[in-house]
């Protein structure tokens, strides 16, 4: 991003009262503030963390360029010249009045009166700041017909009641201009009350080929954010992710997309908006990390799509999010976000019909480390059992860092935490089956820890990755519980891929026959175990509660069983889950819970004890 000068700001309070006093009678002293236009500059990222949290809490949302100067190119960062390019630059926004400013050095750079731009106000407040208006959009409302058509030419700078003559009753002449205002300082809705009503007839909608509304005024901000599935067409739409659109540098309005992915702002905006999506909402927030520096602060906020249009008509806008293969770019980091966002939201669903308990709010993190994934929980765990996380082993595991940017990334870990981890380097274009399948292996691993209550238990599995560097041979001290964990995460990743997909997997290359015994949930019945001590994580046994569940008589022909002689079924997804939510020692105390607390009529203790033993519990 390259600024220029520094431009006045028609929304200070001096300025609006001015023109205030221009206008109408009687006369302010000073118009009450109703924002504050403040910067941050954090100066280290648990600093800078503090600041991205009260995104939430307060409804704001940062920008690292002065919101004052001119753009004269735009661009994905600005850094403030002043400031070390390792270090966090500083980060300008608008807040209430009443705002709790945090223990971070800030700076309150003018005091606002934010009337809307739609309001005899505000053009008056532009005009005497000598900067453009975009009177266009004022369109067949209020301010059109007779003096008050900006068509006609009629109503302009040079009338003396102008801008009053804007409004439809008010012609172009030197009389007393606006009489009375709308309302008044202390109103109950203040300022919003002062905007100019819109047009009388409200717009019509017609859908778009996302399904969603398009309205007939082309300056009603709306559209669609979609991802590429590679298995399933049309695109699903980017479910529930957060959507802002600022009108001016000091204004902006939030909504969310719907299940379709589609959102709409039902207020007419002016000539440039910018819309940001961003990868938060009420289940999850993303970052990404692009490239290893020792400046990964930058890495810190919700992975962010920023785009910039310049005119109506923007009533009809289309974000597609397409595979990308270059680990670096944000092409590909928005795909992996897109998918794993909807991942979530199907993950629950499913999860509820289950009777699986739902994962935390989760902070998930992309990186472009090669391939490797894992849900440490790290934001949920209490801080009074974090010190037995070796962070330097467990970047050099997860990351394979070391030096500089392994301490950069230890200290971007102990600061923002994630409770899962996706590394997508190396996995080119991967299906989307594929890469949704992990991450419902990872949410089921969310469900369980959220199910236990032991955060110790979940660290002590961490350890032992860390110490094994992955799932070691399964004979090593704190084996047990990581196969307990892991046995949960490779059942229950499969059978939901299998249920979102179905025949429309990726693993098909043959005919329709083919195409159905090599659905995920066959693949799962494959499974073969490799009993300890083996370097294979076929030690752990993946395939044992779907042998419990299902019915091998009803495979399909074709299908390989890797326990051909498995007599126990009637088992469900509840009973599986629940037998590993009191922080079982192995998977033999998940066996044991299974035939105490959910044995099926019909089913024996001895047929699932031998059922366990194939597996070498």
């Amino acid at each position: 991003m390259v600024l220029g000068a520094k431009e006045a700001n028609p929304y200070t309070v001096a300025n609006m009262t001015q023109a205030w006093n221009k206008l109408y009678d009687p006369d302010y002293q000073e118009l009450p503030t109703t924002h504050l236009y403040v910067r941050f500059l954090p100066k280290d990222m648990a600093e800078l963390k503090i600041l991205y949290d009260l995104e939430d809490s307060y409804d704001i949302d940062y920008d690292d360029y002065p919101l004052d100067y001119e753009i004269i190119e735009d661009g994905d960062h600005y850094h403030d010249p002043s400031i070390p390019q390792d270090q966090p630059t500083w980060l300008y926004t608008v807040v209430e009045p009443d705002f709790v400013f945090p223990n971070v050095q800030y700076e309150i750079l003018d005091k606002l009166v934010l009337a809307p731009y739609y309001s005899i106000l505000t053009v008056e407040a532009y005009r005497l700041t000598g900067k453009e208006y975009d009177i266009e959009g004022w369109g067949d409302g209020p301010a059109a017909g007779g003096g008050g058509d900006p068509q006609s030419g009629e109503c302009t700078p040079s009338c003396g009641n102008y801008p009053c003559c804007l409004l439809k009753e008010v012609p172009c002449d030197d009389e007393d201009p606006c009489k009375d205002p709308p309302c008044v300082p202390g109103s109950p809705t203040w300022p919003e009350c002062l905007e100019v009503p819109d047009d009388p007839e409200p717009p019509t909608f017609t859908l778009n080929e996302c399904g969603c509304r398009v309205s007939s005024n082309p300056r009603y901000p709306a559209g669609c954010v979609q991802v590429v599935d590679t298995q399933i067409d049309p695109e699903p739409g980017v479910r529930e992710v957060k959507v802002i659109v600022k009108n001016t540098p000091f204004t902006r309005r939030t909504t969310y997309t719907d299940e379709k992915g589609c959102w709409e702002i039902n207020k007419r905006h002016k000539g440039k908006i910018r819309v940001k999506v961003k990868f938060k909402n009420g289940i999850c927030k993303i970052r990404a990390i692009r490239r290893w520096s020792t400046s990964l602060w930058q890495y810190g906020k919700v992975l962010t799509d920023k785009t910039v249009y310049h005119s109506p008509p923007y009533n009809n806008l289309h974000r597609l999010y397409e595979q990308n293969a270059d680990d670096h770019s944000k092409g590909r980091a928005f795909w992996y976000a897109a998918t794993g966002n909807n991942a979530l939201f199907e993950y629950i669903g499913f999860a509820a019909s289950d009777g699986i308990a739902a994962p935390p709010k989760l902070d998930i993190l992309l990186t472009l480390a090669d391939e490797d994934e894992a849900s440490p929980m790290l934001g949920r765990i209490s801080t009074g059992v974090w010190g037995q996380i070796i962070i330097a082993a467990f970047i050099l595991v997860f990351f394979g860092l070391t030096g500089p940017f392994g301490a950069a990334m230890a200290i971007y870990i102990s600061v923002f935490a994630p409770d899962m981890v996706y590394n997508h380097g190396g996995e080119g274009n991967r299906a989307s089956d594929l890469v949704k399948e992990t991450f419902y292996h990872e949410f089921a691993h969310a469900s369980h820890y959220n199910a236990l209550n032991d955060d110790l238990y979940w660290i002590q599995n961490i350890a032992y990755i860390v110490d094994n560097n992955g799932y070691g041979d399964g004979t090593a001290n704190g084996a047990g519980p990581t196969a307990v964990i892991e046995m949960w995460g490779y059942h229950y990743g499969p059978v939901l891929a299998d249920r979102q997909y179905g025949l429309l997997h990726s693993l098909n290359t043959g005919s329709p026959a083919f195409q159905n015994i090599t659905r995920h949930i066959y693949g799962l019945e494959g499974f073969v175990p490799i009993l300890p001590p083996t370097t294979s994580a076929a030690w752990i046994p993946q395939g044992v509660f779907l042998d419990c569940i299902d019915n091998n008589a009803s495979n399909p022909t074709g299908v390989v069983d890797g326990i051909p002689t498995d007599p126990v079924t009637g088992f469900s997804h509840a009973d599986c889950f629940n037998a590993i939510t009191g922080s079982p020692t192995d998977p033999t105390t998940v066996r044991n819970n299974l035939t105490t607390n959910s044995l099926p009529l019909g089913q024996t203790i001895p047929a699932v004890n031998a059922l366990f033993a194939l597996y070498g519990f």
